[in-house]
């Protein structure tokens, strides 16, 4: 299968993973702010390609989400193992994710088939996802650790929010056969 354009922008995403993992121990926030924000655009870029230029693709479509859960839970967990973010915002982005793999996987055990579509509620939710991260890191480049604020409330609502709705989604489509 050769490589197209959204899905080279995928691959990508997953290989600045270890990058983004290494500057983030190593300490170099801002640095690893840049590469995590470019995971963020390349995150919004593949889609809209493959879709203005009827590209998508069954590989992308399943690589995709693989990306952007590794980029996102490297962020959010080290983030908070460095201090950066608190636990409540940390804990509620990685609980929608164990929760929401958790379900197809439990349907695909029950042999029930679903399709997850991205949301509204989801992009909107990678955008808060992307920004308060890139945010702590340049902040904390510049000043140190920064103290909760709106942005990491709307955050953790707006993950919530979104993750109930895929749950939900990926329950009924689970259980009427669709």
């Amino acid at each position: 299968m050769p490589i197209n354009l959204p899905n080279a922008l995928t691959l990508l995403r997953v290989l600045i993973v270890p990058l983004f993992v290494y500057l983030l121990t190593k300490e170099r926030f801002f640095p690893a702010g840049l590469v995590f924000i470019a995971g963020g655009i390349s995150d919004s870029l593949d889609g809209f390609i493959a879709r203005r230029t009827h590209t998508e693709t069954a590989f992308g479509a399943a690589l995709d989400p693989v990306a952007d859960k590794l980029l996102v839970l490297s962020a959010y967990i080290l983030l908070y193992t460095k201090g950066l973010l608190p636990l409540w915002l940390s804990g509620v982005v990685v609980l929608r994710e164990f929760v929401m793999l958790s379900i197809a996987a439990a349907l695909k055990g029950l042999g029930r088939s679903f399709v997850t579509l991205p949301s509204r509620p989801g992009k909107i939710t990678t955008v808060f996802h992307v920004s308060s991260a890139a945010y702590v890191l340049v902040i904390a480049d510049a000043i140190g650790p920064v103290p909760p604020n709106i942005l990491f409330v709307v955050t953790a609502l707006i993950t919530l929010y979104s993750g109930y709705g895929y749950s939900r989604n990926l329950i009924a489509q689970g259980f009427s056969g669709t």
